[in-house]
Formats: C-alpha cells, sequence, structure tokens
C-alpha cells in the first residue's frame, strides 16, 4: 500500500489558485477544500520536530497563530520563481519555510522573555 501524501500537486495547484484567486468566498473554500488539513499537518509535524521554546502558550493557540502567519504570508510565493539548481519553487517548501521561521522566531522571543523574567 503506498502512503499518500499530505502536500502534493494537487495542494500545490491549490495554492497558487489562492494566492490569485480574488473572491473571499472562493478562497474560503480553497482553504477548506485543498490546504486546511495539510497546512495542519505540516504545521504540527514541524512542530513536534524542532525544539521550539513555546513560552505560556498553549500547544493549541501557537498552532493557529502560525496557521494565521502562513496564511498572511503565503500569497508571497512566486510560483515562477527559479532555484539556484534551476528548478521552479515549490509551495510546498515556501509554507514549509514560513512555518519553521515563524517557529524559530516564537522560540526566540519567548525564550528571550523567560530570561528577561528570571532577572
Amino acid at each position: 500500500m503506498k502512503k499518500r501524501l499530505y502536500f502534493a500537486e494537487k495542494e500545490e495547484k491549490a495554492v497558487i489558485d489562492y494566492i490569485n484567486e480574488d473572491s473571499k468566498e472562493e478562497k474560503n473554500r480553497i482553504y477548506e477544500q485543498y490546504l486546511k488539513e495539510p497546512f495542519k499537518i505540516m504545521i504540527e509535524s514541524i512542530l513536534r520536530r524542532y525544539p521550539i521554546h513555546i513560552g505560556n502558550h498553549d500547544i493549541e493557540d501557537l498552532e493557529f497563530y502560525a496557521l494565521a502567519h502562513l496564511i498572511e504570508q503565503m500569497v508571497k510565493f512566486d510560483p515562477n520563481r527559479i532555484t539556484k539548481s534551476g528548478k521552479k519553487t515549490k509551495a510546498y517548501s515556501y509554507c514549509q519555510t514560513i512555518v519553521r521561521n515563524y517557529f524559530r522566531d516564537h522560540s526566540r522571543k519567548t525564550y528571550s522573555d523567560k530570561k528577561t523574567n528570571l532577572n
């Protein structure tokens, strides 16, 4: 039995369709139908894979904030951008980078706050 990827060509296309869509209703439909579950899986797996200082936040809140940040930032994705290796960029990699950077920045800030409060 072949394992299904949670972010494949259908989701890549959905990100581009979401970015290019002007209608809020259509954006919501694309998100609900194609992106909601893959983004949830992506955020959860990144959160559990890397050491992240969560501070005084609940995991669910942190996942929600990461999702909001991802949706806000993913509209900057350029599917025609060529990487150093000569290939087109992938929405999957771009979205993962957004989430990892969000968690890294959050971790840095909460750890800094913790050190300040200990002093």
